[in-house]
């Protein structure tokens, strides 16, 4: 069993698959009341409005070769601090009131996990699928998604432990 010395961080995300890298943010906000179009988890450089946020990885449990994660915005952008990763019904992945979630999410290391600053993993939501690269037709934009599109490799590189 592995001690859990630095098992909850501060990190920035990355995706790390080829032709689909880049650090993960939020569709940033067009006007204050633009609720429904912002919060939404992109690849920063692929998205039109794409604003970068670090994110809290709150250690909940460890399962082996899976380790469960509460995920949150650890940023100060357009009201998102503290606000929980989700998914929407269409598999969409976003930043949501923490009443609103209400599963973990599964981190899978495809290295050594502990002691490093950075870390590679498969990020999934708490029913097993794999976190993909969604190219949305209808502007153009690519989202993170947990139903459709082409499967990502994540990094993380840790900015605190906590």
């Amino acid at each position: 069993m592995v001690d859990h010395v630095d098992k909850s961080f501060i990190a920035t995300l990355y995706s790390t698959k080829s032709g689909r890298s880049g650090q993960i943010g939020i569709s940033a906000q067009r006007t204050e009341f633009d609720f429904a179009e912002s919060g939404w988890l992109q690849i920063v450089g692929h998205g039109q409005r794409v604003r970068p946020i670090n994110f809290r990885f709150q250690f909940v449990e460890d399962q082996g070769d899976r380790i469960h994660y509460d995920i949150t915005c650890a940023s100060k952008v357009d009201g998102y601090l503290g606000k929980t990763l989700g998914r929407s019904s269409g598999g969409y992945l976003g930043l949501y009131g923490k009443n609103e979630i209400t599963f973990f999410w599964k981190v899978q290391p495809l290295a050594e996990w502990y002691g490093g600053s950075e870390r590679h993993f498969i990020l999934r939501d708490y029913e097993g699928h794999e976190v993909k690269d969604y190219y949305s037709h209808r502007d153009g934009d690519r989202f993170l998604n947990a139903y459709e599109g082409k499967p990502l490799s994540f990094a993380v590189r840790v900015k605190a432990l906590l």
